[in-house]
C-alpha cells in the first residue's frame, strides 16, 4: 500500500509536566511525551511548554520568576531543542493514518537540512532508533520510517511517498509556518507582561535557522 504525503509539520517534542512543580508560566497539559506543531495556531500554553523544554534542555534553571527565566534563556550562546519535521499521510480514519516523526537526537534546527536535500539529494538527519530518512527517485520523494530497513516489507517498516513538486510545496509551507510561529513568540512574552519578546523572537530565529534571507541581517 502506498501512503501519500498529506502534510509536513515542524514540531518540538515536550515531556509530560512533572507533578508538584511550580512552573514560571502556563504550559500545555499532556499525559506523556508529545509533539507540538510550530505554526501560527500554536497556543499560548503550547508556547509555554516549548520554552520550558528549551530552558530545561539547555540547563537553564526554572526555579525563579518568568522574567528571570526568559533573561537566562536570552543569555544562552546557542540552544538545542528536540524536534524537526514530521511527515503525515492522512488516512480515512486514525488507524490508516501514517506518521513519521523526528527521533532521538534530532534537533529542531535540523529542519533546514530538508531544504538542503532539495539541492543535494542527501537525506536530512531525522534521529535514530529507528532511523528515518528521505530519498528521491526521479520525480518521487520517499520518506522512510527506517531508511536502514527500507528493503524490508512489514507493517513495522513503511514509507510515505510524494511527488517532488508537492514535497517542495510542503517544505515552503513549513518555512511559512515557522516564520509565523516567530511572530507568536513576542506576543506570548508581551501577554505575560514580560520584557524581551522581540529579542527572544530573534534569538529563536538565529538558533533554529528560521528567518527568511531578507531578515537574517537583523539577527544579532
Amino acid at each position: 500500500m502506498i501512503h501519500q504525503l498529506t502534510e509536513l509539520h515542524a514540531v518540538v517534542e515536550v515531556p509530560r509536566p512533572r507533578q508538584r512543580l511550580v512552573y514560571p508560566w502556563d504550559i500545555q497539559t499532556i499525559k506523556s511525551w508529545s509533539l507540538i506543531r510550530l505554526w501560527k495556531e500554536t497556543s499560548s500554553a503550547e508556547i509555554g511548554s516549548i520554552f520550558l523544554e528549551l530552558a530545561e534542555y539547555n540547563r537553564v534553571s526554572i526555579n525563579s520568576d518568568a522574567q528571570d527565566v526568559i533573561g537566562s534563556i536570552l543569555r544562552l550562546n546557542g540552544a538545542v531543542l528536540p524536534g524537526g519535521i514530521q511527515a503525515i499521510s492522512q488516512g480515512e480514519n486514525k488507524k490508516k493514518t501514517k506518521v513519521i516523526c523526528p527521533m532521538c537526537c534530532c534537533d529542531l534546527k535540523d529542519w533546514h537540512n530538508w531544504v538542503v536535500f532539495l539541492k543535494t539529494g542527501q537525506s536530512p538527519w531525522m534521529g535514530h532508533s529507528p532511523m528515518p530518512g528521505v530519498e528521491r527517485k526521479g520525480d518521487v520523494v520517499r520518506i522512510y520510517s527506517d531508511i536502514e530497513s527500507k528493503e524490508k516489507t512489514s507493517k513495522k517498516y513503511f514509507h510515505i511517498e510524494s511527488s517532488y513538486s508537492y514535497f517542495k510545496q510542503q517544505l515552503k509551507q513549513v518555512e511559512k509556518d515557522l516564520y509565523e510561529f516567530l511572530l507568536c513568540i513576542k506576543a506570548w512574552v508581551d501577554d505575560l507582561g514580560m520584557e524581551g519578546g522581540e529579542e527572544l523572537e530573534l534569538k529563536f530565529a538565529e538558533w533554529f535557522q528560521i528567518l527568511p534571507p531578507f531578515s537574517r541581517s537583523k539577527v544579532k
